[in-house]
Formats: structure tokens, sequence, C-alpha cells
């Protein structure tokens, strides 16, 4: 992965309906997993954190797709 900005956002679901995310962003929280929701463009993303480093995304994505978030992934942001 090389993104021209260097930074990289760790996504554990994407909803186009606010609620949903809200409640992923819940169930997220109670197994441990620090995460906010964020609108982009009416589609409502769960983010388990942003980073300027692609090191530091993929051990974030690991620990997340570990705790059961298998279908998590990294993409560009800022």
């Amino acid at each position: 992965m090389d993104f021209n900005n260097g930074c990289y956002e760790v996504i554990i679901g994407a909803f186009s309906i606010e609620y949903n995310a809200e409640f992923a962003a819940g169930q997220a929280a109670k197994r441990g997993i620090a995460v906010t929701v964020n609108d982009s463009n009416g589609r409502y993303r769960v983010s388990a954190g942003q980073y300027c480093n692609e090191e530091k995304a993929r051990e974030r994505l690991q620990a997340v797709q570990s705790a059961g978030y298998v279908f998590s992934y990294i993409m560009p942001c800022c």
C-alpha cells in the first residue's frame, strides 16, 4: 500500500444509516476497541484510528481483526 499523503485510517465498518454505525461503534466499545463514527458524504465510517505510519496502521488492523472484525480494512485519509 502506498498512498501519496502517507495517512491511513483503519475502518471496521461503513454504513448508510447513522444509527447502524453508532450501534456498531457501541459493539466495538464492548469489545474494548476505541472507535469514532465519521460522516463522509452520507456514508458513516466506524474508524479504529488514523495513522501517519503504515506499519502502525497495519498493527492496529491486526489487533482489530483479532478482536473479531475480520473484514476491517485500511484506507487513505486526510
